[in-house]
């Protein structure tokens, strides 16, 4: 018969599979937080990422860690995502973009595609169980590790300078699974330019901040619509990096009057929503609208 088990039996046996864990970052300043009562750790999650363990802290702040600052300019920007650039505004932003407001794309993915090739065919070389062969298993998901986390710094630098500069930031809805099943070639290089990572950052990042996000319909046409007059061609090719109108004459880059196209019409769903607003507010007061019987407004549909 087995003795049944105690709570100060299962604490032990616990603490037997505890040791201590060595982080790459300093835990100093969390831990005067936790002497000094302003924080507490909610959990701690062990996982195996990128060819490393790695412990994962949940950490409640009874205060509000300070946000670092950005340069606050207001206003709405539109950003037109791609593959040619990971992102191109609708102006100049001095530290971000170049003059005409491009952010270059780090093809992180591109740049490691030989070495991973590398790593993908030594195991072929290897006995099956053998320690060589764990070994460059370890290497490779280190490998996958690294370029994760360097498109993920890459994506945190962008999101952070546009949510912290502008008020409202207007985006496009594409359908990133839709495109990348076309082709090969180009699921790859919509999987290295990690457009929905960079919506998703955006969303929260906005939502904290309080401030506006705005998607665009992705049957807008955007790239067809000429930013001057607004005219709309019938066809663009992907290959045509240029927007020529054949209605006024303008000769703008592709992704730059995208960018410019969503602004604009990002300004329109805007004061859309707020006369929406301002319509129902106005539709409550009495004598707007007859009453049904028992004097029953039924604002809602049933």
């Amino acid at each position: 018969m087995l003795p049944q088990s105690t709570p100060d039996r299962d604490v032990k046996r616990r603490r037997e599979h505890l040791a201590w864990i060595h982080t790459t970052q300093s835990t100093c300043r969390l831990a005067r937080k936790l002497e000094a009562g302003a924080a507490s750790i909610q959990k701690v999650t062990i996982s195996f990422t990128g060819g490393r363990w790695q412990a994962a802290l949940s950490v409640r702040y009874f205060v509000a860690p300070a946000v670092k600052p950005v340069k606050h300019r207001g206003g709405v920007i539109g950003v037109d995502a791609g593959i040619t650039h990971l992102a191109t505004l609708s102006r100049e932003f001095p530290g971000l973009t170049d003059e005409h407001g491009h952010v270059a794309n780090p093809r992180v993915l591109e740049k490691q595609r030989r070495k991973l090739a590398k790593f993908d065919r030594r195991p072929a070389r290897c006995q099956k169980g053998s320690t060589n062969r764990a070994k460059v298993g370890q290497r490779r998901a280190r490998l996958h590790g690294t370029i994760t986390l360097t498109r993920a710094l890459e994506l945190h630098r962008i999101t952070n300078t546009l949510t912290g500069g502008f008020d409202a930031v207007v985006i496009e809805d594409l359908h990133v699974s839709g495109m990348a099943n076309k082709k090969r070639h180009l699921g790859r290089a919509l999987a290295d330019v990690s457009l929905a990572e960079l919506r998703r950052q955006l969303t929260y990042k906005m939502s904290d901040r309080g401030t506006t996000l705005v998607v665009v319909d992705r049957f807008y046409p955007s790239s067809k619509t000429c930013s001057a007059c607004g005219a709309v061609r019938a066809k663009l090719p992907l290959a045509s990096r240029v927007f020529e109108c054949s209605t006024c004459g303008v000769s703008l880059d592709r992704d730059a009057n995208a960018a410019v196209n969503i602004e604009a019409e990002g300004r329109r769903l805007l004061a859309a929503a707020l006369e929406s607003i301002s319509t129902s507010n106005t539709q409550d007061v009495a004598g707007l609208r007859p009453e049904t019987q028992d004097a029953d407004p039924r604002t809602e549909k049933t």
